[in-house]
C-alpha cells in the first residue's frame, strides 16, 4: 500500500523542520492536518485516512 508523506527542511539552516503544520484538503474541503517530527518528517498517511470526514 502506497502512503503519503512529507519531508520539511528550513532551508535557511538546513535542519529539518519540526511543528510544521501540514494540510491535505480536496475541493476545500480539509482531509487530514498532520504536523512534522523532529526529523521534519510527517507521519505516513494511508488512503483510507484521507477520505472525506476522516481527519488524521
Amino acid at each position: 500500500m502506497s502512503t503519503l508523506s512529507t519531508h520539511i527542511l528550513d532551508i535557511s539552516t538546513g535542519t529539518p523542520a519540526e511543528g510544521v503544520t501540514v494540510s491535505l484538503s480536496r475541493e476545500g474541503e480539509t482531509l487530514a492536518n498532520l504536523v512534522t517530527n523532529a526529523q521534519g518528517v510527517s507521519p505516513p498517511l494511508a488512503p483510507r485516512r484521507c477520505r472525506r470526514g476522516a481527519i488524521a
